[in-house]
């Protein structure tokens, strides 16, 4: 699970049974820009530091799943009016591994991935996409939705990912922004890792979240 603008601090703990948490405060200070990735414990996998990163936000683990080559998924924050460079950082995070998935809050919008019209942002991701022939994965309807309007802006960008894949918005978050499940064929046996069925509970990870925003909350503990 790919998971942006957490809110949380460096001190922050969180913890799921059978889970492993990793969390990459903003780079800028800004709480609400930081990252993170929910893996279940028994998939082999490692994470990975960031490069340095001048205009996007990001946490990365390369995963090892049996009979598939090592895959790297990386979890980013595009900040709303950034600058149209930020696609140098996606160059950085891409270097790492040959096989990339990248998926989160990208604010980019683009008619080719069924947004009404495209802003700067847009524009740049799919004409980098072309040019680094990566292969960019949305759902059909809107992901984000604000007063005035309503678009797709949480997708994914993947680079010699070659496995069919789709990619749904759900209507299961009381936020803006719905989250995204990406169904991804790859031909392996699901039951080596579905153990144990894991279901988001979005009300305690937003309690969660109201807790560290609070100034004067301590690091949040595993609750009994």
């Amino acid at each position: 699970m790919l998971i942006q603008q957490t809110h949380l601090r460096a001190a922050d703990k969180c913890y799921f049974p059978n889970y492993t948490f990793y969390s990459t405060p903003s780079r800028t200070g800004y709480r609400m820009r930081g990252t993170g990735i929910i893996i279940k414990s028994n998939i082999p996998h490692y994470p990975i530091s960031n490069p340095y990163l001048y205009y996007v936000e990001a946490t990365m683990l390369m995963v090892n799943y049996n009979d598939l080559p090592p895959i790297n998924f990386i979890s980013v924050y595009n900040p709303p009016n950034n600058s149209c460079q930020f696609t140098m950082d996606f160059e950085s995070l891409i270097a790492y591994n040959s096989i990339t998935f990248i998926a989160g809050d990208l604010n980019a919008k683009h008619r080719h991935w069924n947004c009404a019209r495209a802003n700067n942002l847009g524009n740049q991701l799919h004409n980098f996409a072309i040019h680094a022939k990566m292969r960019i994965i949305a759902p059909d309807h809107s992901t984000c939705y604000t007063r005035f309007s309503e678009s797709v802006i949480d997708l994914a960008i993947t680079r010699n990912f070659n496995y069919p894949t789709t990619a749904e918005s759900l209507v299961e978050l009381g936020s803006d922004h719905l989250p995204v499940r990406f169904h991804v064929e790859t031909g392996t046996n699901p039951s080596v890792y579905d153990k144990q069925k894991f279901t988001p509970n979005w009300k305690k990870y937003q309690e969660y979240l109201l807790l560290a925003d609070s100034p004067s909350s301590p690091p949040l503990q595993k609750r009994k």
